[in-house]
């Protein structure tokens, strides 16, 4: 268990390898770069909330993909880091970075704990941080946002990027310097071109999951940070999957599609809203969101309550 704001315990995270909890360790043949990342082809995952019944849930209908040059996974899924959204022009009017801490989320700040990030504190666009309160008000406390990580500048991206890249390299001996940088890129944005803005590095993308009433995690298939095709949001969509992972995906999904976001193909807990990636997906003329150049100082940004989600415009 870990312990949330306040005092309170609340469950561990979805890939806590502690021997008491049964339900949170991997399968034989993980291989992970930090407690949060797994590769393609393990078998650990976190089966998280199971309900009783399954509630019918709309089928899952992801945006669609605008043509990008480069390599495609034999899926034809184009990884967000493989996006050629460079050109896409932007319209940042300067839009604040809000602390997370003053919003009714749990937080769970996956590259501090893992020492990747000096700051404990997560941050979002005001806008995007109001319009991700307002879809968790409308559920009235049936569900709730787990926020893993939020803004995340060139350092911390990096750092990820290098410890994935190190994985690779030790699973995969064979492969030489230009493959070992294309496998690792279809999953992670090197933050080192400066052409290229990562787009966490725009306050204006998230990753998350949701917790039921009881404050456990729904069953989303995977862990967080699962680098494989099982983490492709509508991968349990049929004829295949299983119907209760199928349901909670969809939840998620459509619940912040139908407030602006677009969902990263093949990562179910990543969404973006305002940046290029976005716009790219929306077929958007110009993203609202460039590089975030600081986090804000001072008192946590109030929390938004009583107006309902709106879609972006």
């Amino acid at each position: 268990m870990r312990a949330a704001a306040g005092g309170k315990s609340r469950p561990c995270h979805s890939a806590c390898r502690a021997a008491s909890h049964s339900s949170c360790r991997a399968g034989p043949g993980t291989a992970q770069i930090s407690d949060r990342v797994s590769v393609a082809g393990t078998a650990g995952r976190d089966r998280g909330s199971r309900p009783a019944s399954v509630l019918p849930v709309a089928p899952l209908t992801l945006p669609g993909r605008a043509p990008s040059p480069g390599r495609v996974p034999a899926d034809g899924r184009q990884a967000l880091s493989t996006l050629r959204f460079e050109s896409i022009p932007i319209r940042d009017r300067g839009e604040p970075l809000v602390d997370l801490g003053g919003y009714p989320f749990d937080l769970d700040p996956v590259y501090a704990d893992r020492g990747w990030s000096a700051d404990p504190r997560l941050y979002l666009r005001r806008n995007v941080a109001d319009r991700l309160a307002r879809v968790q008000e409308s559920w009235r406390g049936r569900y709730r946002f787990r926020i893993w990580d939020a803004y995340r500048p060139r350092a911390v991206q990096q750092a990820i990027y290098a410890a994935y890249e190190r994985t690779l390299a030790q699973a995969n001996p064979q492969w030489d310097a230009a493959r070992l940088r294309e496998e690792t890129q279809r999953f992670v944005t090197r933050a080192t071109d400066p052409a290229r803005i990562p787009p966490h590095a725009t306050g204006g993308a998230v990753d998350l999951t949701l917790l039921d009433a009881a404050g456990t995690e729904l069953d989303m298939g995977t862990a967080f940070d699962h680098f494989g095709p099982e983490a492709a949001p509508d991968h349990h969509e049929p004829p295949h999957g299983d119907p209760v992972v199928r349901a909670n995906r969809r939840r998620l999904i459509r619940a912040l599609a139908d407030a602006g976001f677009t969902v990263d193909e093949t990562e179910w807990w990543h969404f973006d809203c305002g940046n290029r990636s976005w716009a790219l997906r929306r077929r958007a003329g110009s993203a609202r969101y460039g590089e975030a150049a600081a986090v804000p100082a001072g008192r946590p940004a109030r929390v938004l309550t009583g107006t309902p989600a709106a879609g972006t415009r």
